[in-house]
């Protein structure tokens, strides 16, 4: 080594993000949940390799908003710059020590403590729940300020009260049987969380959030729970430790503080054992319950003890429920099905032990209720098996009846009676079997009258604007319900073929009218469907409508929200209340045309038309060069009056073009206001 030169020192090596946490909240901060069985509570060091180094978050982020506030952190609408995408952004309502806070007693510092290790056990546990039904964590990070924060997908749709809502009055094409549905699809997300040990305990509607494409979530795992297994079996004992366990000491006062000290949300979706009454543990029974809460709110209208108690606060609610069951749902609405109360009652039961002992029993019953089955909270046993067999095929069922009535008769005179019976049974089968048939054909029928509606209304689902997108949806369900039953046309169809004398080069030739009568039906509806359900927009109507609805929903982003079509209407508005001839005209940004900027010869502004084609590019001179792609394009014109149309009879008139059609005339003027 040239004696000149000094060693190369060694970098330092970059602070983790536990090593933050320590320096910033003293050391054990960080609670290392890891839910796979067999592997070690990680740290977050082992966890995230790289974090965030002091730099400032808006580097990457751009903050747009604030989605929703709670009292351990805000959610905040963010823009990810490095991969252009929307998130939700967590951030703790705490600051890290020695950051420009107020100085903290010791009491302060030890809430402090317990509000960051709760947050960031809903971050590690939130994150690790790998399911559909739960959105995901991207990033666990500290910015400068010392504020912990996590982001996740930016949900957008409507939460469970919105649902409800519209359940209850009819809008949106939201019925019972449908948000039955989503709850089915809340109760599978749950079952999962609970083989993982985890416990969310703040079920509510405001914590289901269901997206405009029939995505649903569990929202808010911020009071969830990691236990054993023999704890989340069990419906009672001694509760485990929690990061809020002096809460009741610092509020001891508080109606909505549990055994185990955690501050809740809403009480009437509460379970009893966490009510603060008798000592219970926290169990899957606890969640049951609060499904069983939401399918009440559903059901009934109203939450539970919701309208018993003259203008209740929170204390009321939660001393009614320590009370007693709320008013049972039959008596609130008769109409209510009896099977669906009695798995609402059997959920909400005020005994644990007397719920659903698992989230998977309540899924199972809400199914065999959706699928006309037998729901074991009502009943059980062969003969309410039969009766909902009897329900679930009605036709069949009227023609065995025939069939058992003819025997009986039969059985029970002589034997030319019991020949008779015989007779009338064969033809109380032919009867049954014909009666299928044409029920069948009927069905072939309304298919097929279905199949040239929605062939017709896809031609009137014209512009493709986010106005229609209701409409396009609505569309794409009647399609989908008559694909649905597109192998069973193609079933019926190569039966019917089987069964064909000959072939000939014209197609399938029947002795039979009926019978060619009814192929000839079922080949076009067959055609029909396939046609409906192919991937091709120029032959497919679905495919088409859908591509008119991913166009409708996306032609707000590309020509009013997007930052290019921000900067592109904030250049032309001000070009256009610059220039006189529009005499101070504010234009506001129009869904569905984008600027284009001005003509290089009149200097009026353009705009492309999104909705017919592509936007045009400006050459090298500014004028817009068009290819088989390109749009309509719009020219803003001032105020004033001209001349539309052309004449090709008479040079010295006005408008004349030797090239005009006749459909470009008469000249006349217009003007422009």
């Amino acid at each position: 080594m040239h004696p000149s030169m000094d060693p190369p020192r060694a970098e330092p090596s970059p602070e983790s993000l536990s090593e933050r946490l320590a320096r910033l909240f003293g050391p054990g901060i960080d609670p290392g949940v890891a839910l796979t069985p067999g592997e070690h509570a990680a740290t977050t060091t082992e966890l995230v390799q790289e974090l965030l180094r002091g730099g400032d978050l808006s580097e990457r982020y751009e903050v747009r908003g604030e989605i929703d506030r709670g009292g351990m952190g805000v959610v905040l609408d963010v823009w990810d710059r490095e991969l252009r995408r929307p998130l939700a952004m967590k951030v703790a309502l705490v600051d890290g020590p020695g950051t420009g806070g107020p100085p903290a007693n010791e009491a302060g510092a030890g809430l402090q403590r317990r509000q960051i290790v709760r947050f960031l056990e809903e971050a590690q546990i939130t994150s690790q729940l790998d399911h559909p039904g739960i959105v995901p964590v991207h990033e666990l990070g500290v910015d400068p300020r010392g504020r912990i924060y996590f982001t996740m997908r930016r949900v957008r749709g409507r939460d469970l009260r919105e649902v409800f809502h519209c359940v209850h009055y009819g809008l949106d094409g939201w019925t019972v049987t449908r948000a039955l549905g989503v709850v089915l699809r809340v109760c599978e997300t749950l079952a999962f969380a609970h083989s993982r040990n985890v416990l969310h305990r703040d079920l509510k509607p405001a914590n289901v959030m269901v997206g405009a494409y029939g995505e649903v979530y569990v929202m808010d795992w911020g009071l969830a729970r990691v236990v054993g297994p023999e704890v989340a079996e069990r419906s009672r004992g001694a509760p485990p430790d929690t990061v809020l366990a002096d809460e009741r000491q610092r509020a001891p006062g508080s109606p909505l503080v549990t055994t185990d000290g955690d501050v809740l949300g809403t009480p009437s979706y509460l379970a009893p054992e966490l009510a603060g009454g008798e000592p219970g543990a926290p169990s899957a029974r606890s969640d049951v319950y609060s499904l069983g809460a939401l399918l009440y709110h559903l059901l009934g209208g109203r939450p539970p003890y919701d309208g018993e108690l003259p203008a209740p606060h929170a204390g009321e609610v939660l001393a009614a429920l320590r009370a007693g069951p709320p008013r049972p749902l039959r008596e609130l609405r008769p109409d209510v099905a009896p099977e669906l109360a009695a798995i609402t009652e059997k959920a909400m039961a005020h005994d644990p032990a007397r719920r659903y002992a698992e989230v998977d029993e309540l899924a199972r019953d809400l199914r065999a209720w959706l699928e006309g089955r037998v729901v074991a909270a009502h009943e059980q046993g062969a003969w309410a098996e039969a009766r909902k067999w009897v329900l679930r095929n009605r036709s069949l069922s009227a023609a065995l009846a025939g069939v058992l009535l003819a025997l009986a008769v039969g059985l029970a005179g002589t034997r030319s009676q019991y020949l008779r019976a015989e007779e009338r049974a064969s033809e109380a089968r032919e009867n049954a079997e014909v009666a299928v048939a044409r029920a069948a054909e009927v069905l072939r029928l309304a298919d097929l009258k279905r199949l040239t509606e929605l062939e017709e209304d896809a031609d009137e689902l014209w512009p493709a604007h986010p106005s229609r997108e209701a409409a396009l949806r609505d569309w794409l369900d009647r399609a989908e319900a008559l694909v649905v039953g597109l192998p069973a046309h193609r079933a019926t169809l190569a039966a019917l073929r089987a069964r064909a004398p000959r072939t000939t080069p014209d197609g399938v030739r029947f002795a039979d009218v009926e019978d060619q009568w009814q192929h000839d039906l079922l080949s076009e509806l067959v055609v029909g469907l396939e046609r409906l359900a192919g991937d091709d927009p120029a032959v497919s109507p679905r495919a088409d409508v859908l591509r008119r609805l991913e166009f409708a929903t996306s032609l707000e982003e590309r020509t009013v929200r997007c930052a290019d079509a921000a900067r592109a209407w904030s250049t032309a508005s001000a070009a256009v209340l610059a220039d006189p001839r529009y005499g101070g005209l504010a234009l506001a940004p129009q869904v569905g045309l984008l600027p284009l900027g001005p003509d290089p010869d009149s200097g009026l502004q353009e705009f492309a038309h999104l909705a017919s084609g592509e936007p045009a590019r400006r050459g090298s001179d500014g004028r817009l060069v068009r290819t088989a792609e390109s749009g309509v394009v719009l020219v803003l014109l001032p105020a004033g009056t001209f001349l539309m149309g052309a004449q090709s009879s008479g040079p010295r008139l006005p408008g004349h073009d030797p090239r005009a059609r006749p459909d470009e005339g008469p000249p006349h003027t217009v003007s422009v206001r």
